[in-house]
């Protein structure tokens, strides 16, 4: 046996189709002591910068190639050259745009083409293909005489059990062709020539990573001005607009000088001159788009401040900018901009357009196997049938551990119940294996790259069907190595609602300016009383909670929280209240450290703080202290030793003691690894505030704008909805009165559209359409009916906007019902109606013969089940309940425990039952407008016997530790 050098490998990123880790070939290779290994994934080159890196630390000369799809046939190439490896990047293109590659695209001299060893050309046919030079063709043969023959074999596993493995994962895919795991060899029996031969092609073919350089495209100026110059100019004009804005203006135009300085250092201009365009791009639109305050550190410069990249004044806010870009510490900006999720694609067209399809991509991300979507794919591939899978599944909790998956206690024992014990087994065993493993691509939510040259230059692009926009083949992780610079673009939903309120008060006339440092106190209250609902940031039980613990009056108040409320700083939260409520006294610690706490009542919570305390203490550089506050969070023991030192010499120099300096280290050491990022806090808080401002001050428009957003999941509507009740607003359910698709508003009413309604989508409405057009449709229950049959809208559409009281203008659900059978007859059976529809409703006579439209009284408990059926749970009030003086503000879920509350509720049924001890019991079953409760009625108290089903009363209720719910009193019956 003698070494050869495999030229065919595909990893696991050729998706269900091997089973290979890189990692583990990579280890492999080490061990065997290989120089030389290849990759060649299946018509793309996902792998390749994982690959070429462990390669590189591994002292492996790494080999790239593809294993292509050509025609009815496989070709492995080998690229000889940076151009050879650029073609082949296009051809992996154009296969992902699912183009057909010809053999004479192929055909060309930097390509090594290998003959795939069971899908080739001539491995199919038996013959050679129609090749210019078939000097660069070669095929796995034993021939010593044949000039073309070389060592290759398919390498899909690296040992032989691997093989359920294999086989399940080509299964997913849908393929069963049966292949068999091996071991991947290192050695063969072929001759020496024939081997020598295919390490010759190795040799030539050994990818060479070159330094890259960072080639962001060059901003083009109206005025010709270098890039620079340019930057130089817009915030130098900003700055004397905003001069009012600055406290101390010449402190604003030096710190302007040195962030220019400093970013025309790191040659950085054209960077913040392409995030400058696209914003505002946005915001100067007809139709503006929302963009975030900020995000990150990038609201710590001025430079992005006056450039409108962020709103955050930064030195209103003691916002630093070496915590964002560091002339010490070389790494790229990171600007990220927040943007109204609707309007995302509408910027990535506008970049794609401006700097060139070829130099404008996304950034691929890979789906992976989760153990639950493991064991479900490998329970179809051994047949056990899907309902039995959805209730084994059911029994593990939502966030499951592969190597774990033998304590999942109640999972393990549906497993051995079941007839299917065996082979739930074997699921187990292949799932474990397969959970993490890639599945398929994705594409990273935020991110894309700009680049001054094509980017198939520099790496490998791939066109997702699910996009119309190239991705790279390289994932994020390793874009800076290929001098990529990815610049996040991230879509929120409470932009979204942001701009959706405030285009709806301009076209009322009204203009806001909203300003963070207002004073909001009616906003406030609002949010110490909890109602945090909708609002970014705030809206989690535990926030809400503290929320209302801490009591926020100011600003910042506000974004101390949103940056207390993380593991770790948590438990600085009660010290917190104490100081800032003045329950305690303040320990200092020296003046200068104790003036720097002093905003954050004492309690150390940014990022920002440690640098201060570094600088005026120790006196450090901005630069240093950074660099130094990084140091300590990554808590190693030597290089925390090291950053010590240098803090308490640097505080020894500026005349402190060394036991003071000491503490102070120790103290600032203790938090930086909680410290948080001040100028994010401030930008997220300012959405927070912003949105709060607008639900204290225009509650519908608010939950208009928030419930739109929301359309599409049921579940979170239903919980705004409440919530919007107890608001004093009224929600008008899906009604043929709003045809629009989303939520109408008019003064306190919000109207939900049609396709609210499970199983009523935008076509359906589509198809409405000519109906509600017509006057004469409108007119009537019965005319209405007749039209959606002359337009065809579909049994199945007109059925679900009855029982989903769509119609309700025309008459309750069983009227309706009832109409619509005898409409549908008279479509099939009579004259008149073919004739034609106007004919038909013209005939007022024998229509009001044949259509049976008698009021029918409400059948409650069909309305309820209705409702569950179309909404999810019963979220009308209005049957009854509106019509009363008095409507319930809170609903049995946001009832205190043992208070007694004032509440009308309706009767949904009454069980009798007799105890052991022979006393009868009503187990009464309620509804309350919001939700279904039960309370006990016993035979010997004044109750017994008045509750009837279908009626309303007015009762007294108090809702028990257990949550149990006892009536104490009937105060009215109503309704009669």
């Amino acid at each position: 046996m003698k070494q050869f050098i495999n030229l065919h490998t595909n990893s696991e990123y050729t998706f269900l189709e091997s089973t290979i880790r890189i990692e583990e070939l990579v280890e492999l290779a080490v061990e065997k002591k290989q120089k030389f290994l290849a990759i060649t994934e299946r018509n793309s080159m996902f792998s390749m910068a994982l690959f070429i890196k462990l390669c590189i630390k591994n002292n492996i000369n790494p080999i790239i190639g593809v294993d292509l799809d050509v025609e009815d046939y496989r070709f492995i190439l080998l690229p000889k050259n940076k151009e050879a490896f650029k073609y082949l990047s296009e051809l992996s293109l154009k296969k992902s745009k699912n183009q057909k590659i010809e053999i004479n695209e192929i055909d060309k001299d930097f390509f090594y083409i290998l003959d795939h060893p069971s899908d080739g050309f001539k491995a199919k046919t038996g013959f050679l293909p129609n090749l210019k030079n078939l000097d660069n063709y070669f095929y796995n043969s034993l021939d010593e005489n044949d000039s073309h023959a070389i060592v290759l074999f398919e390498n899909i596993t690296l040992k032989v059990s691997d093989q359920k493995l294999l086989q399940n994962i080509r299964k997913i895919k849908g393929i069963n062709d049966n292949k068999n795991a091996k071991n991947f060899e290192f050695k063969c029996e072929y001759p020496d020539q024939i081997i020598e031969r295919t390490k010759k092609i190795a040799k030539k073919c050994v990818y060479e990573k070159e330094d890259v350089s960072f080639e962001l495209p060059k901003f083009v100026n109206s005025l010709n001005m270098s890039s620079s110059e340019y930057l130089r100019y817009i915030t130098s004009q900003e700055l004397k607009k905003k001069k009012n804005e600055f406290s101390n203006y010449s402190q604003a135009v030096s710190r302007l000088e040195h962030e220019l300085n400093v970013i025309e250092k790191l040659n950085f201009s054209d960077y913040f001159l392409i995030i400058h365009d696209l914003v505002n791009y946005s915001k100067n639109r007809p139709d503006k788009i929302e963009i975030g305050p900020g995000r990150g550190s990038a609201a710590g410069s001025i430079v992005s401040f006056l450039c409108g990249i962020t709103e955050i004044n930064p030195l209103k806010y003691g916002l630093i900018f070496e915590r964002f870009l560091n002339e010490q510490r070389a790494t790229m900006p990171d600007i990220d901009i927040d943007i109204q999720d609707t309007k995302r694609n509408d910027v990535l067209n506008y970049l794609y357009n401006k700097y060139g399809h070829d130099k404008f991509s996304l950034i691929t991300t890979y789906q992976t196997f989760g153990l639950k979507s493991a064991l479900r794919d490998i329970a179809r591939n051994e047949d056990i049938p899907v309902p039995e899978v959805n209730a084994i599944l059911a029994q593990l909790p939502a966030e499951v551990n592969a190597n774990e998956i033998n304590k999942y206690t109640q999972f393990n024992i549906a497993i051995k119940n079941s007839k299917y014990v065996l082979k739930w087994e074997i699921v187990k065993e292949i799932a474990v294996q397969l959970a993490d493993r890639p599945r398929q691509i994705s594409t990273h939510a935020a991110g894309i790259i700009l680049n001054d040259k094509p980017l198939i230059e520099k790496t490998p692009l791939w066109v997702n069907q699910d996009n119309q926009y190239p991705q790279t083949q390289i994932s994020m992780d390793y874009l800076e190595e290929y001098g990529l610079i990815k610049i996040d673009l991230l879509g929120l939903k409470n932009l979204t609602i942001i701009a959706e309120i405030e285009k709806t008060l301009q076209a009322m006339g009204i203009k806001e300016e909203f300003n963070p440092d207002w004073n909001l106190q009616n906003t406030y209250a609002m949010l110490n009383k909890g109602w945090t609902l909708g609002i970014f940031q705030l809206e989690s039980v535990g926030m809400t909670k503290c929320l209302k613990k801490v009591g926020v009056n100011t600003f910042s108040d506000l974004y101390d929280i949103i940056s207390l409320f993380r593991p770790g700083p948590m438990e600085n939260i009660p010290k917190y209240i104490k100081f800032k409520n003045k329950q305690d006294q303040l320990k200092t610690l020296n003046p200068i450290y104790d003036s720097i706490l002093n905003e954050t009542h004492g309690v150390i919570i940014y990022q920002e703080q440690i640098m201060e305390i570094c600088q005026k203490i120790a006196g450090m550089s901005l630069s240093e202290a950074d660099i130094l506050r990084r140091a300590m969070s990554k808590k190693k023991h030597e290089l925390l030793e090291e950053v010590r030192e240098k803090f308490i010499s640097g505080a020894i120099k500026n005349g402190y003691e060394s036991r003071m300096a000491n503490d102070i280290f120790a103290q600032i050491s203790h938090f930086a690894d909680y410290g948080f990022n001040k100028s994010h806090a401030v930008s997220y808080a300012f959405i927070a505030l912003k949105m709060a401002y607008y639900k204290s001050k225009y509650p519908a428009l608010f939950y208009g704008s928030l419930i739109n957003s929301f359309l599409s999941s049921q579940d979170k509507v239903r919980l705004q909805i409440k919530e919007a009740k107890q608001n004093n607003l009224i929600i008008e359910l899906p009604s043929i009165e709003n045809t629009t698709t989303s939520v109408m508003w008019k003064n306190n009413k919000l109207f939900l559209p049609l396709t609210f309604a499970k199983g009523i989508g935008v076509s359906a409405v589509n198809k409405l359409k000519p109906v509600f057009s017509n006057p004469k449709y409108m007119s009537s229950g019965p005319w209405f009916l007749a039209g959606c049959l002359n337009e065809n809208v579909g049994n199945s559409n007109i059925q679900k906007l009855i029982e989903s009281n769509s119609l309700r203008i025309f008459g309750n659900v069983q009227t309706l019902l009832n109409a619509f059978n005898s409409v549908s007859e008279l479509k099939k059976s009579s004259e008149i109606f073919q004739k034609g529809i106007d004919e038909f409703l013209d005939n007022d006579e024998y229509t009001a013969n044949h259509i049976i439209w008698k009021k029918v009284e409400e059948d409650d408990e069909a309305f309820r089940k209705f409702q569950k059926k179309y909404f999810g749970d019963v979220i009308s009030d209005d049957l009854r309940i509106r019509n009363f003086k008095y409507q319930n503000k809170t609903g049995v879920e946001q009832m205190s425990y043992d208070v007694a509350y004032r509440m009308i509720i309706q009767i949904i049924k009454v069980n009798k039952r007799r105890t052991k001890t022979g006393i009868s019991l009503e187990n009464i079953e309620f509804f309350d407008g919001y939700k279904d409760g039960k309370f006990w009625v016993s035979e010997n108290t004044l109750m017994s016997g008045k509750f009837i089903v279908g009626k309303y009363y007015e009762v007294e209720i108090i809702k028990t530790i257990n949550n149990n719910y006892k009536v104490t009193k009937i105060l009215n019956k109503l309704g009669e």
